[in-house]
């Protein structure tokens, strides 16, 4: 039960569908590679990136390159969490390719029409009717899922996935 999980023949349709560059594109590889609730993915932009340098040496170990910075919007008032998180590779090609496009916000990364950022609920509606164009199952949550099977699959420890 839950949230329909996507699976790698549906998160192919999609990129069918909405090709690298397109807004649609650059919202599933957001969900996808960052793991993160629709909440903060609707929030996050150029602000909440760190160059390495501005993270802890420990952490440049880890990865070498951007990093993204941001305190979760769940229980931000009465139990909040700060993440670091790396900007893979794959996440800044498909960054590039949004730039080149035109289709990466200003203020954030996915903006409506109007160059403004999504409320949490306009986003999921957005995004939904871009699954129905590719013709998929899923929702943003299930790309969540997805991601963090997929990671699995590729050999994350427990304590990589939890954190």
């Amino acid at each position: 039960t839950g949230h329909h999980t996507w699976s790698v023949p549906e998160i192919e349709l999609f990129v069918e569908r909405h090709a690298a560059g397109t807004k649609a594109h650059l919202a599933l590889m957001l969900f996808l590679l960052l793991g993160q609730r629709i909440s903060d993915v609707a929030k996050f932009g150029r602000q909440h990136i760190r160059k390495p340098r501005h993270v802890a040496p420990k952490l440049r170990q880890i990865h070498a390159g951007r990093w993204l910075a941001f305190r979760q919007h769940k229980n931000r008032n009465k139990d909040p969490v700060d993440l670091v998180i790396p900007i893979l590779p794959q996440l800044e090609t498909v960054l590039q390719d949004a730039k080149d496009a035109g289709t990466l916000g200003t203020m954030t990364f996915l903006e409506t029409s109007f160059g403004k950022p999504h409320t949490v609920k306009g986003l999921g509606n957005w995004f939904a009717d871009r699954c129905k164009e590719a013709g998929v199952p899923g929702r943003a949550h299930g790309l969540r899922k997805a991601g963090a099977t997929l990671a699995a699959q590729n050999g994350a420890t427990p304590h990589q996935l939890m954190a």
